[in-house]
């Protein structure tokens, strides 16, 4: 079955309904036009927030030129995360692997495909595309169009739609540019809301998870993946991003009016090597749980 776009779609700036025509989406409560990006991914991101958006998605692309990544290929970037590609921090991908393949059951308790599901601060939209091709209707948004590193290299993946389809189908993902602490998602129309390895970028965690929770309809759930959370919320070590604490997750959570619960993810040998030496080193530690918020 397809979804309108409208019906999973909202103004960012008012949360209000979105028309769509000839020339993008408008929101008729304030008037704001949604034009095309340049990268032909509609553009939801906040008129103020641009710029701004613009200037940290370069950054993040420097730092991650500095750390060794590079462009993937097609054929590597679908087998995501069950791939190793060079260029990567050693535990990069084993982590989203074990993420992933707990996150899967996680989702199952939510409902059977198709589902419609937010993927939220999606970046490269490797989850998003590995969503699609289990049979849900995703919708990936996220500040940055990079085509190596954000979702402009949606052209890499089959299950992408491009520009402004009248609706969304199974087993299909739409790139739209959004920002997570407004994001451009319809109240109640998600199955699921995913921040993958995002939340932690959030300038106000309260504030964010609230707007989030407003798009998971009930029996839905949000759920907060590969974020590093230790006992007490501190500076991460890139910029722009926090380790959160389990409290701040947890009461951000029941003050959105939803019921948290929080499950470990199996991890493999390197994972316990790397702690092993964080706490050789005496340097502050974390982990990367699930947490489910169930509506």
């Amino acid at each position: 079955m397809n979804l309108p776009l409208t019906d999973l779609l909202a103004c960012p700036a008012c949360g209000g309904h979105l028309d769509r025509g000839a020339d993008g989406l408008r929101c008729p409560a304030d008037g704001d036009l949604y034009l095309l990006h340049s990268s032909g991914i509609v553009d939801l991101r906040p008129a103020r927030t641009r710029d701004q958006a613009e200037a940290f998605a370069g950054r993040y692309r420097a730092a991650r030129l500095a750390e060794g990544w590079r462009p993937l290929a097609p054929d590597v970037a679908q087998a995501l995360p069950h791939a190793d590609p060079p260029g990567f921090p050693r535990l990069y991908w084993p982590l989203r692997r074990e993420s992933w393949l707990r996150l899967a059951q996680l989702l199952a308790g939510v409902g059977r495909p198709p589902l419609p599901i937010a993927d939220a601060g999606a970046g490269f939209p490797w989850l998003s595309h590995r969503l699609a091709s289990l049979g849900h209707t995703v919708i990936a948004f996220d500040l940055s169009a990079d085509t190596d590193f954000g979702l402009g290299a949606t052209g890499l993946y089959p299950t992408a739609e491009r520009g402004i389809p009248p609706s969304l189908g199974r087993g299909r993902f739409l790139p739209v540019l959004g920002d997570l602490t407004q994001p451009p998602l319809a109240d109640g129309a998600f199955a699921a809301v995913i921040c993958n390895a995002s939340l932690h970028y959030a300038d106000d965690l309260a504030a964010t998870v609230t707007r989030l929770a407003r798009a998971v309809r009930p029996g839905g759930a949000l759920f907060v993946v590969d974020s590093p959370v230790a006992a007490a919320g501190r500076a991460g070590d890139r910029p722009g991003s926090r380790v959160l604490g389990r409290a701040e997750v947890d009461a951000a959570l029941r003050d959105a009016g939803l019921t948290p619960t929080w499950h470990p993810v199996r991890r493999g040998r390197l994972w316990w090597l790397h702690r092993l030496k964080t706490r050789l080193l005496r340097r502050p530690g974390f982990e990367f749980p699930i947490v489910v918020g169930r509506a």
